[in-house]
């Protein structure tokens, strides 16, 4: 894998919500592909507090943002939009309160570009290999967008055939499911390639 080092790219925690609701506030507004304004709940919502946050700054300017959002009474994010029977996926009890849903994951449209999305994709995949979560869930919106599939694919996530459509961006969404043993040994093999 190529070395960041150089790069004008950096991420790391940020637990500022303020910082991130006006950066996804503004980069939904850039983004000329989102002819509609953001709904509330892309900007802020319950979820945000309790979640681990990354940022990519660019200098010192946030230029992207993840989350990785555990479960707030038994409910992933996904939840308020489709029932997903996530125990299915759990090999025991315990395990329920280790899952983290992936979301909120954007770059400002002026900085959607190969290096950003690495150094963030980077940032991603050390957390997973350091974080003791056991499953990982992700939501591909435009479940067609297949470039970003194949790449949650290699990842170890799989696709568990559930859509819904969320009006939040006009797209049909598609939930991927991934167990951290899976993952894990999918970004080694892909980091040391």
């Amino acid at each position: 894998m190529n070395n960041f080092a150089s790069s004008p790219y950096r991420v790391c925690e940020i637990s500022d919500l303020d910082a991130i609701s006006a950066f996804r506030q503004t980069a939904y507004a850039s983004d000329v592909d989102m002819s509609y304004h953001a709904h509330p709940t892309l900007i802020s919502d319950r979820w945000d507090e309790f979640s681990f946050h990354l940022g990519l700054l660019y200098g010192n300017q946030l230029v992207g943002a993840v989350r990785f959002a555990p479960p707030i009474s038994g409910q992933l994010p996904v939840h308020d939009y489709v029932p997903m029977p996530v125990h299915d996926y759990f090999t025991d009890a315990s395990a329920r309160s280790q899952i983290r849903e992936l979301s909120r994951g954007l770059i400002h449209p002026k900085h959607r570009n190969v290096l950003g999305a690495a150094v963030l994709a980077r940032a991603i995949y050390n957390h997973i290999l350091n974080d003791p979560t056991h499953i990982l869930v992700d939501v591909l919106v435009n479940s067609t967008k297949t470039r970003t599939a194949g790449h949650l694919l290699r990842m170890g996530l799989i696709d568990t055939g559930i859509r819904y459509w969320d009006g939040r961006y006009r797209s049909t969404s598609a939930v991927m499911l991934g167990t951290r043993s899976t993952i894990v040994s999918n970004i080694k093999e892909y980091l040391s390639s």
